[in-house]
Formats: C-alpha cells, sequence, structure tokens
C-alpha cells in the first residue's frame, strides 16, 4: 500500500491466481466494463493481464487500485517476481468442477511458492477464496472445496464470474481485508493493538 502525496490517494496492488480457465481474467474484465470510463485503463502489457481502478473513496480515502494477474508458469521468473513485489493483497479462484480439483491444489501451491519467492507469506497476506463457475453441472461443494483448498479458514466467496455474480463482492471483501491489515499494522506500530 502506497500513498501519494500529490494525489493524496492510497494505491493497492492486488493479485489474481488460479488455475488456467478458472476465471482469472474473466474477474478483470467484469471489473473494467463495470466501471465509468474513468476508471478504466488498458488491461494487457505484453504477457500481464491487469485492470486500474478507481474506486473512489473508502473510509475516507481515494482508492485506486491495480488489479494484476500472476503471469503463467512459462513467463520469466524475473518478470513474476516483477508483478509479486508490492502486492498488499490476493484473491484464488477456484473453478468448482468436479474434475479440476488437482488444477486448483497445483495453482494453490504455485501461488504459495510465489510468494514466498518474494519474502511473502500467503497466510499472512490479506486474501480471500472465490468459488466460481457455480454454475458447472455438479459442482464440487462449498464445503468440499473449503476443506481442500481453504484450511486457514480466510473468507470465500461464491461466483459466475462470466455472469459477473459475486465478482465485486470478492474484489470489495479482499479492499477490506488490506485496509483492516493495515490499520491493525499501525496500530500495533504504535503499541495500542496485540
Amino acid at each position: 500500500m502506497r500513498l501519494d502525496p500529490r494525489s493524496r490517494a492510497t494505491h493497492v496492488k492486488l493479485l489474481v491466481h488460479g488455475p488456467p480457465g478458472a476465471g482469472r481474467k474473466t474477474n478483470l474484465v467484469h471489473l473494467r466494463d463495470s466501471l465509468p470510463q474513468r476508471g478504466r485503463r488498458p488491461r494487457r502489457r505484453g504477457p500481464v493481464s491487469y485492470v486500474d481502478l478507481d474506486l473512489g473513496t473508502i473510509a475516507q480515502r481515494k482508492v485506486q487500485a491495480r488489479c494484476i494477474c500472476l503471469p503463467t508458469l512459462s513467463a520469466s521468473p524475473r518478470l513474476r517476481r516483477a508483478v509479486i513485489a508490492g502486492v498488499d493483497g490476493a484473491v484464488f479462484v477456484a473453478d468448482s468442477s468436479a474434475d479440476r480439483r488437482e488444477q486448483n491444489l497445483a495453482a494453490r501451491a504455485e501461488l504459495i511458492a510465489a510468494l514466498e519467492a518474494v519474502g511473502l507469506d500467503f497466510e499472512l497476506l490479506p486474501h480471500v477464496y472465490q468459488w466460481n463457475k457455480r454454475d458447472v453441472r455438479q459442482p464440487l461443494s462449498v464445503r468440499a472445496l473449503t476443506q481442500t483448498l481453504n484450511p486457514e479458514d480466510t473468507e470465500s466467496i461464491s461466483a459466475i464470474a462470466s455472469s459477473g455474480i459475486g465478482v465485486w463482492r470478492t474484489w470489495r471483501r479482499l479492499i477490506q481485508c488490506v485496509f483492516e491489515g493495515a490499520d491493525a499494522q499501525r496500530l500495533t506500530r504504535a503499541g495500542l493493538h496485540g
């Protein structure tokens, strides 16, 4: 999280990851397309997909967020580290299809390893899970997804990103988690909390 003294805006960097085809980029497209023109920016630079959001005022702060996809393993390690550096929170998008269990687990392990490579602990980083594709025939139950992918028991949100269902709820909750974490850190440094 970074404060720009000139614009007095708080900038946050949010990462989205999940297995290929789970709906990571669909989330970004929905975010981009549902905002007024002032909130839009180009969404692709080389192998990196992202969207910049002007979120208005949250908790008396002007907030701007960069929501960015973790590049695939085929991207250079240097690019992946640059994308992850300074990240403030993450959304893990899981595919609810029963046959995607192993891909979900592999993508989660990949995200944890990528964060560790830049000195970040996934469990300490504000994050939420999005159980996407809830409209597939016979999706995994939310309970099964939680037991398999969410051992830290953090917040999870059901979604159908292709229809926009649950997308804003997911990202709003992540931004709340980021600010709650930042406020808790400030209070701890001041000796006023935990």
